[in-house]
């Protein structure tokens, strides 16, 4: 696993090393350019003094520097000689310029009255010549001239070239490792915070209550990490909160049915009983069993909505079957209520999966259970509203108070305790399984107080077509 500090360093020196290098190479290129049209200005320049020297008749001065080669390009001494038109060499301001070769293409060049360039070797160094026209026919010495070359070493500019490209380098290199050294302390100091928040990170456990990163930071990106963070421990500590709910109220729920099954099997082992006892015993059981049941439903059901893994199989129900067939489900949990179905208007219809929709009205029916007195009268009411159907279950329960109605629908919500009492276990899942349901299908829930004194809630479902398609309308329960 790479160090974060170290490629932030070797990037940044690279990258430098990379800009340093293409600088100095243009620098180096433009100096050498500079330099070598310094030399041709400088060979046009003694061109044209050697030209009107040769046209006023006067002789070519004579070279007073060195007299070998070596020392001549060591001096930077110009060499001049003057040419016929066939390129024979008539005069010369020194012996070695005698000596010097010929560049046919520049002849022809400074014959037809223009100026030729050449870069010859010449003793093992190069050299840089110009031909320009002379006065051929002059008087004198300037008789049949055709052509005067001024010649010089190249050698003196490649050694200011040389010397400038390994000082080039040399700041290449130089800067290359101070930026090295910066880049090291810059990731160091920018990395501090995070090491810092990792630190904190590790220390944090899931049994220290509410945890915070407090890590100082002066930049946006990393207060904005530790921000996400923050927020990301908050969601993960409400979330050890209702997983310790969970565990703890499933608990209690779990033992209470348990509790009242083994009680009542103890006391119907105790002594021989009628058949009818036996009967009412086993009806007794039977309703801690759906309890049980409708616990694990609920749980299974909203643990495969959370991980996005449930799915619908779409039928055409009606709706007013399907109201009929919740209510005997949950008939003998509701036997101790006053229960009233209202009359459904003809063609209430939706297309949903019928074991979830089943599920939702239960729950609906088993909330009023859970939440009210024996004797409390529940209505339950179909309905179609613009282009939904609408499913409502009332009661005349203690209801819940309006600042709580926005809650009642999150999951693992208790109202007070007005509403809980009546009867042990509930763990807040109920309305939660409803209105995961309800999105589902594409509707939605409301709560309200009832007209008779209590809580009303409803379920809003997009409403199928009048008309069924080919192959009829799915009747729950039939």
């Amino acid at each position: 696993m790479r160090s974060l500090q170290r490629t932030l360093t070797l990037r940044y020196a690279a990258t430098m090393l990379a800009a340093l290098l293409l600088i100095g190479l243009w620098a180096y290129l433009g100096v050498r350019m500079t330099l070598v049209s310094e030399l041709d200005r400088a060979l046009a320049d003694a061109a044209a003094i050697m030209a009107d020297v040769v046209a006023s008749g006067e002789p070519l001065t004579a070279h007073v520097g060195a007299s070998d080669l070596r020392g001549t390009v060591t001096e930077g001494n110009r060499l001049v000689v003057t040419r016929d038109s066939t390129g024979r060499i008539l005069n010369s301001n020194s012996r070695l310029a005698g000596q010097i070769p010929l560049d046919s293409g520049a002849m022809i060049l400074a014959r037809a009255g223009q100026h030729g360039w050449a870069t010859t070797s010449w003793g093992g160094r190069k050299f840089r010549s110009i031909y320009i026209p002379g006065p051929a026919y002059g008087r004198g010495p300037a008789t049949g001239v055709a052509v005067i070359q001024v010649a010089a070493s190249v050698m003196p500019l490649f050694r200011a070239t040389r010397t400038i490209l390994v000082r080039i380098l040399a700041t290449v290199l130089f800067g290359t490792l101070l930026t090295g050294v910066g880049a090291a302390w810059l990731a160091r100091s920018s990395l501090e915070p995070v090491a810092e928040i990792a630190a904190q990170a590790r220390s944090i456990h899931s049994h220290g209550g509410a945890q915070q990163i407090t890590v100082h930071a002066d930049v946006i990106e990393l207060r904005s990490l530790i921000e996400v963070l923050n927020a990301m421990l908050a969601r993960l500590e409400r979330a050890l909160s209702v997983q310790r709910r969970i565990i703890r109220d499933v608990g209690h729920e779990l033992r209470t049915p348990i509790a009242a099954m083994r009680g009542e099997v103890e006391i119907a082992l105790h002594r021989e009983r009628s058949p009818e006892e036996y009967r009412a015993l086993l009806g007794s059981v039977l309703e801690e069993v759906d309890r049980l049941a409708l616990m694990g439903d609920q749980l299974i059901f909203l643990t495969r909505f959370e991980a996005g893994e449930a799915e619908l199989q779409r039928q055409r129900l009606d709706l007013a079957e399907l109201a009929r067939h919740a209510v005997q489900q949950v008939a003998r949990r509701l036997a101790t209520y006053s229960v009233e179905v209202g009359d459904a208007p003809d063609g209430l219809y939706c297309e949903a999966d019928p074991r979830l929709l089943s599920l939702a009205l239960e729950q609906l029916l088993d909330n009023i259970t859970r939440h009210t007195p024996a004797g409390t009268r529940v209505r339950l009411e179909l309905a179609r509203i613009g282009d939904r159907v609408a499913l409502s279950v009332e009661d005349s329960g203690p209801g819940v108070p309006e600042e709580l109605l926005p809650q009642l629908f999150s999951p693992f919500f208790l109202a007070d305790e007005a509403r809980t009492r009546f009867r042990a276990g509930g763990v807040g899942l109920g309305l939660a399984v409803v209105t995961a349901i309800a999105g589902l299908h594409g509707g939605e829930m409301a709560a309200s107080r009832s007209t008779l004194g209590g809580l009303k809630v409803m379920l809003l479902l997009p409403a199928a077509p009048l008309h069924p398609p080919t192959g009829g309308t799915l009747k729950v329960g039939s």
